[in-house]
């Protein structure tokens, strides 16, 4: 799907219903439908995809925003106001690199940082940490039940050690 699509897509949710809120969401939900199926069809192209519909909420919510709450309000909370036909071609370009990037991304999926060994590491970590918690979740269960026998024992067994490394240390001194 091509920049200019996503680009006509927007101005056509926007300007077609002569800017109504109804028909503004109706066409958004239209163009979700539509982006959903193209995903769909060419899952490779996932990313692409999202942000398309990325793109799609934040210019139509952020214009809405301003029709609902004023410009002054808006301009009062530190945010410049332009009219959609002015800020929409702009936005589009942020989300045509963004889409670039997801793209060549997606193509291209080679690790080419280190910062991928640091999530195969960390991947590591949070599977030791999902079995680690399996087993307590387990044993939980178990001691809950009483059908775990074998802790009774082991518990006996530290206490003798620790008596008799007490008394062993108390000799001692």
């Amino acid at each position: 799907m091509k920049e200019t699509e996503r680009q006509h897509a927007t101005y056509i949710i926007w300007y077609t219903v002569a800017k109504h809120a109804v028909g503004i969401l109706v066409l958004l939900w239209m163009w979700f439908v539509l982006i959903g199926l193209f995903a769909a069809n060419f899952p490779k192209l996932a990313p692409a995809t999202i942000v398309a519909q990325v793109a799609a909420i934040v210019m139509t919510s952020n214009e809405l925003q301003v029709r609902q709450i004023g410009s002054e309000e808006v301009i009062a909370q530190g945010e410049a106001v332009y009219p959609p036909f002015i800020i929409f071609p702009y936005r589009l370009a942020i989300v045509l690199l963004g889409v670039l990037i997801a793209y060549f991304r997606t193509i291209f999926p080679y690790p080419i940082l280190e910062a991928s060994q640091l999530r195969g590491d960390v991947a590591k970590a949070i599977c030791k940490l999902a079995n680690y918690n399996a087993c307590m979740q387990q044993l939980t269960l178990g001691r809950l039940y009483g059908h775990v026998v074998e802790d009774q024992r082991n518990d006996q067994r530290n206490d003798r050690r620790q008596q008799t490394a007490a008394t062993a240390n108390a000799d001692r001194t």
